[in-house]
């Protein structure tokens, strides 16, 4: 095996592909009928999938970071876009080509370039600059003159909002006008009467219609937030989170039934996927529910929730025995995976991962981390939340081992229990049925603990409930929330006292480490900074 494509899905969530998948977080929210990957299933079919993969955070710079270092954010620098890649700090693909491969990037977020992820590939081409026809036509070339010595990193942002857009088809005839369709159909089946003042807002924003690829993110999130906004008018926050967590699953839908065959094809015929190649595919971080501005919505940003931390990762490795697949894995893994596989040393590299084909450590632990980006704010477990000027600097860092997470931020810590089976449907349903509302965190998490003790009732309270949301329709059927396993603070427990002590102690670790490294992690220059701040208001992070 020499090739090596590694692939990232910005913004897949771990259970994703439905053929690999445990889905009951889907059929939980009402959107299983409408996720369908039989693409994605068929190309898993031939991978390994590895079902406990976390991201390192849940931003793009810093879980991308880790991909190409094999190292946790403390060590690589880029804790978000304000951040570059340390410049003394060995990647994979100076590590390749320091081998003889050629090694050649796609990529369709400015930042992977901003933060200095790119700096070591050969040759690099984005979505503004060139076409995927041509990259696919250069990788092509590039394996025939140089076979089974091509390293291809190919990031796609299908999949991040506005969801359901495509930045490599945008200039097609009649695109644009196919986006809108799917988008007037998805708020028809949700039960919204669209009125006739959103159709005109929208007949104007056609008539403002991106004129390159290069400006259709910053398009395609005003028509989101358009619908967005149109859901939460009709039907209060939630609708919005009901308007997203759908467009978000027919995005993926739409990318496996459009967009995934001609990446997968493309590839195949350019001799990148087949016996003589490792192909890994992941993603740098997930999307669910969480607070963005103090408001719950379905994105992603810092918050340490499962939905937004678990990625998939599939591997292809022709040859390789059948790995634990049900082990703990993080995208630190993917540095060591690769050149264990291609039969290289990784002598004298500090890296954080493991091969993932080796031995497993039950007792291993992965480590994430976020800056809150936007705003300084505590959450869903009892935090203070408000608005701060500028640019937050509040961290949350969690640690994840043995079936528990411990989050930590400032003074305050959750511990989850991560294979938990209260089925957290109940207290949705239950306050749907009887208040006509949801819940409140705090109330989520008293009737949780009422309910552990009269679980008989709580079953048939559920099924009341159940019947009384069913009345409700189609537009009533979902509000997507934090999987409430997590809002069950389990700290000091005493049934788990003495895993709680291990992992406190191993964050600790974590904690100084970062500390230590922080007086030489890399910025950006100030005269860059304007540029940066231009372009992510366009990509839609600002």
């Amino acid at each position: 095996m020499s090739n090596v494509v590694l692939i990232s899905l910005d913004t897949m969530r771990h259970d994703a592909i439905r053929g690999v998948s445990d889905i009951a977080w889907w059929e939980r929210w009402g959107l299983a009928d409408a996720l369908h990957t039989p693409n994605l299933d068929s190309f898993a079919g031939e991978c390994f999938a590895f079902r406990r993969c976390y991201a390192t955070s849940a931003f793009t710079p810093p879980g991308h970071a880790s991909m190409v270092t094999g190292r946790y954010v403390p060590a690589h620098g880029v804790k978000a876009f304000f951040y570059s890649l340390r410049p003394d700090l060995p990647t994979l693909p100076r590590v390749l080509r320091d081998e003889g491969y050629v090694t050649v990037a796609w990529f369709e977020n400015e930042c992977l370039d901003y933060c200095g992820l790119l700096r070591d590939f050969d040759e690099t081409y984005n979505y503004r600059d060139h076409t995927w026809a041509e990259f696919a036509k250069r990788l092509g070339d590039v394996q025939a003159t140089f076979p089974g010595k091509v390293f291809a990193f190919i990031h796609l942002f299908d999949l991040h909002s506005p969801y359901m857009m495509s930045l490599r088809t945008v200039g097609r005839e009649g695109e644009v006008e196919e986006y809108f369709g799917r988008l007037d159909r998805l708020l028809r089946e949700l039960g919204y009467p669209v009125p006739e003042w959103f159709l005109r807002r929208l007949s104007r924003l056609m008539e403002r219609r991106p004129r390159s690829p290069g400006d259709l993110t910053h398009y395609g999130e005003r028509v989101c937030c358009n619908g967005e906004l149109l859901a939460e008018w009709l039907m209060g926050e939630a609708g919005s989170l009901d308007f997203r967590a759908q467009a978000y699953t027919r995005g993926i839908s739409y990318f496996d039934e459009q967009l995934w065959p001609v990446v997968e094809g493309d590839l195949r015929g350019a001799g990148l996927i087949g016996d003589d190649t490792l192909t890994v595919v992941t993603a740098d971080h997930g999307e669910a529910p969480t607070y963005i501005l103090d408001k719950r919505r379905f994105a992603h940003k810092a918050d340490m929730v499962e939905g937004c931390l678990r990625v998939p990762l599939l591997i292809r490795a022709p040859g390789r025995a059948a790995p634990d697949t049900d082990r703990l894995a993080s995208l630190v893994d993917i540095v060591p995976t690769v050149l264990a596989t291609l039969g290289m040393s990784a002598e004298g590299l500090e890296l954080d991962g493991a091969d993932l084909f080796g031995e497993p450590d039950p007792e291993r632990p992965v480590f994430a981390e976020g800056e809150h980006f936007e705003l300084a704010s505590w959450d869903k477990w009892g935090f203070r939340r408000g608005r701060e000027e500028g640019i937050s600097t509040l961290w949350e860092r969690a640690v994840i081992s043995r079936g528990l997470k411990l989050v930590r931020r400032g003074d305050r810590a959750l511990l989850a229990e991560l294979e938990n089976k209260q089925p957290p449907d109940q207290v949705q349903t239950i306050y749907r049925a009887i208040l006509g509302r949801y819940p409140t965190d705090r109330e989520a998490r008293a009737l949780v603990a009422l309910l552990e003790d009269r679980a008989a009732t709580a079953q048939e309270l559920a099924a009341i409930a159940m019947e009384a949301v069913a009345e409700q329709g189609e537009a009533g059927r979902l509000v997507a929330t934090d999987d409430l396993d997590e809002c069950r603070n389990l700290l000091d427990d005493p049934t788990h006292a003495e895993e709680q002590a291990r992992l406190t102690r191993l964050l600790d670790q974590h904690s100084a480490a970062a500390r230590a490294l922080e007086a030489t992690a890399a910025g950006y220059d100030a005269e860059d900074e304007e540029a940066v701040m231009k372009r992510l208001k366009e990509l839609g992070y600002l």
